[in-house]
């Protein structure tokens, strides 16, 4: 998986990626077995604001949109060729933190 582009578009940080080590770092590259955790938080929330975090990732595989709340807008979308489904998500009761897992395999 060829991971071209991961941004926060929504929140108080970059977002920031951490690679398991079958990740190639020079050709951004995870390879068979790796696994990748992307991770953001949220600006100081207000009276006018609530510290929301949503972050695009882009791959030669998929398209996954996540936000840190419950909505439409989270999705997975697999590139042709591949499968890509949600194995967990999970959300703070209290709105402070969100965790997906997704796995991607080639079709077949």
């Amino acid at each position: 998986i060829q991971v071209k582009t991961s941004r926060v578009e929504e929140g108080g940080s970059p977002c920031y990626c951490i690679p398991s080590l079958e990740y190639d770092h020079d050709q951004n590259v995870l390879n068979p077995g790796g696994g990748m955790i992307f991770f953001a938080w949220g600006s100081s929330p207000s009276l006018n604001q609530a510290g929301k975090v949503f972050m695009c990732i882009e791959t030669n595989t998929f398209l996954l949109n996540l936000s840190d709340r419950r909505s439409r807008s989270t999705q997975v979308v697999p590139l042709p060729g591949y499968q890509v489904k949600f194995l967990e998500k999970s959300f703070d009761d209290g709105g402070w933190w969100a965790k997906y897992w997704i796995l991607v395999k080639k079709s077949s």
